[in-house]
């Protein structure tokens, strides 16, 4: 070999070696990066321009905040450009593009409806005082001050609870920069409530509860460990006429709602051992996936009983909030408008206009018009009044659904009872709403005789479940749950056996035919009394 063939080789081999990682990094190395937000202060509904590098041209995922902005909302995407629409219920956060090669840094995009007002040097809200110091569970209190914010958005009034300490969003009569009316919640103790916004936590501004007709008192409790957990599997995707698949982004995806238990004064304590998020998402599922979510949780429970005074109880709920239509509404097994539904509360009805003595009625009549039964097919009001028999759901949903038509606030609870031998079982019990007391338990299954064995049965059943509950058991929803991800298009699925009521128990994208979900017994994996 020559001497200037042998100098050749390694500026050659240098040369292809830098070829080929320009080629690695153009193949896998180009993260999306954003140049420009436009414009970057907006409103909802406004239409935004992303304009930046790498953003492949097929769609990927778009950011806002750690919210994913659904498909219908992106209205086009190219390798240096992205238009969307701005949803619904957005808040002011980071924009963020993910490809499937990586995911960019943020830039700010601002909702001018988040925007407080500025005064002075500070956007930190303020309050200058209450409309009364003495509050009652379901009226409404007024807050004066400044900076609250000229619309609602992400921020919220926190009270001291012995449960969430959050008002949900049909608590909230009227929000401005200067003034709050809020709904006072259920489970609200005396302390200290303030305003938090985006910019900041307000001074702390005292309360005190008062209780005119009434209240819970707490008894016995237990410490209980629980496992329980979702499993998906038998995944079956579309396919076009050639037998073949051809999914876009997040055709293949798999949303799983995994309920969780709830911290409320009759529940504390509640400490997850090993968890997944709430809402957990499996992403280009293939046909073999088989694969289970498993949650542990050990909480206390307490035993509870409502001491009330009818003769306190006002005959009217506050209807500025959204709350009294929200919980007498109708609901898949709640159809209040069905002749048995109807017939049954114009009964518990007759001469009543206490809520209190209306629900008393209603409770003693499904005691009265059901038999315990189990393998029933439809667990709705209806079918429960109309065939005289039902399980745990078929109780709790005839119970609800005639205190709903006869327009008094009442919800399902789903959740467990566990046994003193640690064996656990799906059941449902209810609540209604009394003015100036609150939610009111009742469990009208157990309070016919329906109880699994080695339940330790109180006197007089009857009595007890209504206005009162027993510490044996993990209470997982209240009410109906209607979240349904419209960006999952695709497959739903129900379990055999759930322990919650909710219109998703699992959501699949576009691609997906049909998928299986299997909610196993939960285990008691240690109970202390």
């Amino acid at each position: 070999m020559s001497r200037s063939l042998s100098r050749l080789v390694p500026l050659v081999l240098v040369a292809i070696a830098a070829g080929l990682l320009s080629l690695v990094v153009f193949i896998v190395g180009r993260d999306p990066i954003i140049d420009r937000v436009s414009p970057p202060v907006a409103s909802i509904g406004a239409q935004i321009t992303v304009e930046g590098r790498h953003f492949r041209d097929q769609p990927g995922s778009l950011l806002i905040g750690s919210r994913r902005l659904p498909s219908a909302a992106i209205v086009a995407w190219s390798n240096d450009q992205i238009t969307f629409v701005v949803p619904r219920d957005t808040d002011s956060g980071l924009v963020r593009v993910v490809t499937e090669r990586g995911r960019s840094r943020g830039a700010l995009l601002q909702l001018s409806e988040s925007l407080p007002r500025v005064q002075g040097t500070t956007i930190v809200p303020s309050i200058a005082g209450l409309s009364t110091s003495d509050v009652v569970v379901g009226r409404l209190v007024e807050i004066n001050g400044s900076d609250f914010g000229r619309t609602r958005r992400s921020s919220e009034v926190r009270f001291t609870m012995s449960g969430d300490c959050r008002c949900v969003d049909i608590a909230y009569a009227h929000w401005s920069d200067d003034r709050i009316v809020v709904r006072v919640p259920n489970d609200v103790t005396d302390g200290e409530l303030v305003v938090s916004t985006p910019w900041g936590t307000s001074n702390a501004v005292p309360y005190r509860v008062a209780r005119p007709a009434g209240g819970p008192v707490r008894g016995a409790s237990i410490e209980v460990a629980i496992q329980y957990g979702v499993r998906v599997s038998d995944v079956v995707h579309v396919r076009n006429q050639a037998g073949l698949t051809s999914p876009g982004h997040g055709d293949h995806d798999v949303l799983v709602p995994v309920p969780r238990p709830v911290t409320s004064f009759a529940q504390d304590s509640v400490r997850f051992i090993a968890s997944e998020s709430q809402h957990h998402l499996f992403e280009r599922v293939a046909e073999s996936f088989d694969q289970a979510v498993v949650d542990r949780v050990v909480l206390r429970r307490h035993a509870v009983r409502f001491d009330v005074d009818p003769g306190a109880v006002p005959a009217t709920y506050e209807a500025q909030t959204g709350f009294f239509d929200y919980y007498t509404r109708a609901l898949p097994g709640l159809s209040i408008d069905s002749a048995e539904v109807r017939a049954a509360a114009a009964e518990v009805r007759r001469g009543r206009t206490n809520p209190y003595r209306i629900a008393e009625a209603a409770y003693a009549l499904v005691l009265q018009r059901l038999t315990p039964a189990l393998g029933i097919a439809d667990r709705s009001a209806a079918a429960a009044l109309s065939t005289g028999y039902g399980d745990s759901l078929a109780y709790a949903q005839a119970f609800v659904g005639v205190l709903r038509a006869a327009v008094v606030p009442a919800r399902v609870v789903g959740g467990l009872v566990v046994t003193r031998d640690q064996r656990a079982y799906p059941h449902f019990w209810a609540e209604f709403f009394v003015p100036d007391v609150g939610w009111v338990p009742a469990d009208p299954s157990l309070g016919d005789g329906a109880f699994p064995a080695r339940f330790p049965v109180p006197d007089n059943p009857a009595a007890y479940y209504f206005g009162g509950l027993d510490a044996y058991r993990v209470a997982f929803a209240y009410g109906y749950d209607s979240f349904d991800p419209p960006q999952f298009g695709g497959a739903r699925a129900i379990p055999d056996d759930p322990f919650t009521v909710r219109t998703t128990y699992l959501a699949a994208g576009s691609g997906v035919e049909s998928v299986r979900i299997d909610w196993p017994v939960p285990r008691v994996l240690a109970l202390f009394e």
